[in-house]
């Protein structure tokens, strides 16, 4: 899961940048206004309430600015800790369009499913010590006894023998040790078939919620696209109007507000559409830096 955690780091540091460029170009367009609304005021043109209003704006809007390059600091400091690698430079990647993406059992469900058919192994190699034990040996000789003085006992001499050995043996009382650690290898292999299963099942569950997680930000994509030019369109025609004296500030911080909000809700749905696709591959039982351009 670390590279989960990274990648959601990452990302939310592009989150935190997006926002930090659009808080400051917005801080522009203040500064720009106000100094603009002054000299109106000079001319008895606008009133102090106005550049008050704008002052007011402009200052929260510095805030903002100093509260989002906090969070970015601590973002980078965050991923410093987790990787040990000191971050002077990000370096902006995609992940690659999942296509024919085919789901895959982690390695460490596969590992547990040994594990439980070696200890059925063990259990039966245990259960075999109750069962008779037969050894069957077979043994040929063959002696020569030339020149050897016998003595009147040739008869006794043996030139040849073939020996068959048979042995029986039974385990007749252990007080019942070996049944009962028979009994605890199958509780085990019980005990990781269930943990493997529930393993594959939960990271089934979680491929299926990704995939739709994919799908879902790929509609918020579109529709945030949609808001951000309709904003656009609308700051516009309102700026345009606020300059020529037609429309007052309220109705220009309300437009300006709106614009900011859509850039800011745009760009953060496109970094969680990333970090979707590394959820997505991550799992499908996939490395998911296998899947950076």
């Amino acid at each position: 899961m670390l590279i989960l955690d990274i990648t959601n780091r990452y990302y939310s540091i592009y989150k935190l940048r997006s926002n930090l460029h659009t808080l400051k170009s917005q801080s522009k367009e203040l500064i720009a206004q106000i100094d603009r609304i002054k000299k109106f005021y000079e001319s008895g043109l606008a009133t102090q309430v106005e550049i008050d209003k704008l002052q007011a704006v402009y200052e929260n809007n510095q805030y903002l600015v100093a509260n989002t390059n906090m969070q970015l600091i601590t973002q980078v400091e965050n991923i410093r800790l987790a990787t040990g690698i000191k971050v002077d430079e990000l370096k902006e990647n995609r992940y690659r369009e999942p296509k024919n993406i085919k789901y895959e059992a982690y390695e460490t469900s596969k590992i547990i499913s040994t594990k439980a058919k070696a200890i059925e192994q063990s259990a039966k190699a245990v259960d075999a010590g109750y069962m008779p034990q037969v050894v069957v040996s077979d043994s040929y000789r063959h002696s020569t006894y030339g020149g050897v003085q016998s003595g009147g006992f040739e008869g006794l001499l043996v030139e040849e023998e073939n020996r068959l050995n048979l042995s029986i043996g039974m385990r007749i009382f252990d007080n019942g040790k070996m049944k009962k650690d028979s009994e605890a290898l199958r509780y085990q292999k019980l005990a990781l078939e269930s943990n493997a299963i529930y393993a594959q099942e939960e990271q089934k569950m979680h491929f299926r919620l990704a995939k739709s997680r994919l799908q879902t930000l790929k509609n918020k994509r579109k529709s945030t696209q949609s808001a951000l030019r309709a904003s656009r369109s609308t700051y516009n025609v309102i700026v345009k109007k606020f300059d020529a004296g037609a429309v007052d500030n309220i109705a220009y911080l309300d437009a300006l507000n709106k614009l900011t909000l859509a850039k800011a809700r745009d760009k953060t749905t496109q970094y969680d559409y990333e970090i979707a696709k590394s959820i997505y591959y991550y799992y499908a039982g996939k490395d998911p830096k296998e899947f950076i351009k």
